[in-house]
């Protein structure tokens, strides 16, 4: 499935989503959402936008329609944009990151632009427009709004407000253009099609536009040319969502969101509508469009509602409802990011996740930063604390409800992932506090405790003690006194240059060492369920001067292949680094399959002991099995590279270090 993501690097903390599949892959469908009760004042600060809708990014080398040897990255173009309206108002605002910005109190044609490019249905015939929004220099001159294409000229009661980013290097703009300008384009919102594009001039006075990023081909002129918008083609939402309204006394209450959305996961769109305590989703893929799925969240106001995007955080191509709410009870008030999605068939929606951000009393206020990673994962990060400590933190937890990270909890970050066999979000990597010393945290319970698996532990054993911490690990994994690992390897993995030991019990993980947090603990990860290891082996693959451990498991299965039962054997290939920064799982992929005396065993290389460069794997050969032979069609699980088959991948394939994870 292609996705589409909002990957501009906004410096307001705008949300981010991932939109649903398109037709070509680097085709971006625009969408006019709905500002519901948030208002819009047009004054270049984009703040406003965060309540309802984000940015959905340009700034990849795929989207660089015309003068691509001239784009150099999205510093040197790139545009975050959303599109809203509401009965009297068509609105714009984008952000734009530009190393040189043309502009000039004449905005002429060959200057820096951000061109929308609309049309729509009118009974038998099509009716487009071009707009160019043209930023001025505050304090100096303003910018322009305008028509260009088969109409030409500034626009009719339209107005826009541009700032400069803080730092230089690009400015934000915003506009709203009255529908009476748009003759058309209001009454027939359901046939739109359109594009978003930035014509980046970086040549002053030389004239010439020398590179264009756009969401896809088409203008005013040629509307068949244009991509079909979001939620342009959801027929029988409207009316389910009016069904809903009135079976919940809904009918005047104001949606905090109404957008269109991949929620089913079919690649077609779904409506998604929250309102006070109600988030209602309908289209084609709830019940073939016969009804609609609901579900209830805390949020009953406004001044509750923090953050509502949607965005793919559980990695199964269907877009989640994420929402921060401020939730104010017993003599504190705590903001909390929520994870509504699909579990199974999209029909039933249910909470997946819920993580205190902040927790503010009298005695004082903790803050954490959510943010969202490839894999995906979401991470919890430790931000600030005013006031608190362990004696007066008040120790109320809802249920079902992480805790937020402490200044004086054993962790400074916790990323989760989604984990599809047990549908819940684990615990996938941690960083230790620095500022934590060694004491066990007294808090009754904190993410640590409330998640699935355990990515490490504080322990209050004497400085460097290294029998003491494994001694302890085995005590709190309930192993036997005396148990000896399965595997054991020992290198340099983490920190300074001494040497850690790696062991593994069972599905257990572990790193110590008598410097390796000073020696006072220990950090640990489950493997993947049913998985069981056949080897360890420590190397460097990232390129860092520290080994990771590279993990050979086997899990047998038993699934029904053109209508027969196979046993099949899969054998795969786990990276785990311990880096702080990046502590976890960083690759996985299959590396053989067998049928009974069938099989493929793809060769992989680059795992000598010392420093490296990544990973090579090549298909290897095929036993008993040939191209039309071979029964299966299957896709890898989340996160997992797929097997290399002899007949398709017939070059080595590389995956090198990239910051975050092993990538082709």
């Amino acid at each position: 499935m292609t996705t589409v993501i909002a990957r501009h690097k906004a410096a307001l903390a705008l949300a981010l989503s991932l939109a649903p599949a398109v037709a070509k892959a680097d085709t971006i469908p625009i969408e006019i959402v709905d500002r519901g009760s948030t208002r819009i004042l047009p004054d270049g600060r984009l703040g406003d936008w965060r309540r309802f809708t984000e940015l959905i990014g340009l700034d990849a080398r795929g989207q660089v329609v015309s003068g691509v040897d001239r784009w150099m990255n999205d510093q040197d173009a790139s545009v975050g944009f959303a599109l809203a309206k509401d009965d009297q108002y068509l609105y714009i605002a984008a952000e734009v990151r530009d190393d040189q910005i043309v502009r000039s109190r004449e905005h002429r044609n060959t200057e820096d632009a951000i061109v929308i490019s609309l049309g729509v249905r009118a009974g038998a015939r099509t009716v487009g427009y071009d707009i160019a929004l043209q930023p001025g220099i505050p304090g100096s001159f303003a910018g322009q709004v305008e028509f260009r294409g088969a109409r030409s000229g500034a626009i009719t009661g339209a107005r826009v407000v541009e700032e400069n980013l803080q730092g230089g290097g690009g400015f934000t703009i915003e506009a709203q253009i009255p529908w009476t300008s748009l003759p058309d384009l209001r009454q027939n919102l359901a046939s739109l099609r359109g594009r978003v594009a930035y014509h980046d001039a970086d040549s002053p006075g030389r004239g010439g536009i020398e590179s264009v990023l756009a969401t896809g081909p088409g203008d005013g002129r040629n509307y068949e040319q244009l991509a079909p918008a979001r939620g342009s083609t959801v027929s029988t939402a409207g009316d389910l969502v009016t069904q809903f309204r009135q079976a919940q006394n809904l009918v005047t209450s104001e949606p905090f969101l109404d957008r269109s959305g991949n929620i089913a996961g079919d690649a077609q769109l779904e409506r998604v509508v929250m309102f006070p305590r109600f988030c209602v989703v309908a289209g084609p893929g709830i019940a073939g469009g016969s009804r609609y799925a609901f579900f209830e969240h805390p949020v009953r106001t406004s001044e509750d509602l923090v953050e509502v995007a949607l965005r793919d955080v559980t990695g199964d191509s269907r877009l989640d409802v994420i929402i921060r709410a401020r939730v104010s009870a017993n003599n504190m008030t705590r903001e909390i990011l929520y994870v509504y999605g699909a579990v199974g068939g999209a029909d039933q929606l249910e909470r997946l996740f819920a993580h205190e951000l902040s927790r503010s009393s009298s005695a004082g206020r903790v803050v954490n930063r959510a943010t969202y990673e490839q894999g995906p994962r979401i991470r919890v990060t430790f931000a600030s604390n005013e006031g608190l400590t362990q004696q007066n933190f008040p120790r109320v937890q809802e249920t079902g409800v992480q805790l937020p990270m402490l200044a004086w909890g054993q962790y400074r970050s916790v990323a989760y992932r989604w984990m599809e066999g047990v549908n819940r979000f684990d615990i996938d990597g941690s960083e230790p506090n620095p500022n934590n010393g060694g004491a066990r945290v007294t808090t009754p319970s904190g993410p640590e405790n409330t998640a699935g698996g355990t990515p490490g532990a504080t322990v209050a054993v004497a400085p460097s003690d290294l029998q003491g911490v494994l001694a302890l690990f085995r005590q709190r994994a309930r192993l036997d006194a005396n148990a000896r690992p399965d595997f054991q390897a020992e290198g340099n993995v983490a920190e300074d240059r001494q040497t850690e030991t790696v062991q593994i019990y069972g599905r257990s993980l572990i790193v110590a060492g008598r410097a390796f947090m000073a020696g006072r603990s220990y950090y640990s990860v489950e493997l993947p369920e049913g998985f069981t290891v056949l080897a360890l082996d420590l190397a460097d693959v990232t390129d860092d001067g520290q080994s990771e451990a590279i993990v050979r498991a086997r899990r047998p299965s038993t699934i029904q292949v053109r209508g027969q039962q196979l046993e099949v054997v899969k054998d795969f290939l786990l990276v785990y680094s311990f880096d702080p920064a990046h502590r976890g799982r960083v690759f996985a992929a299959e590396v053989a399959r067998r049928v009974g005396s069938e099989g493929i065993a793809n060769d992989v290389r680059g795992l000598a002991r010392g420093r490296g460069n990544g990973l090579t794997i090549s298909a290897g050969r095929a036993t008993g099995w040939t191209e039309q032979s071979y029964p299966f069609r299957d896709t890898p699980p989340q996160g997992f590279a797929p097997l290399l088959l002899p007949w398709v991948n017939r070059a080595p394939l590389q995956y090198r270090w990239n910051g975050q994870t092993l990538a082709p």
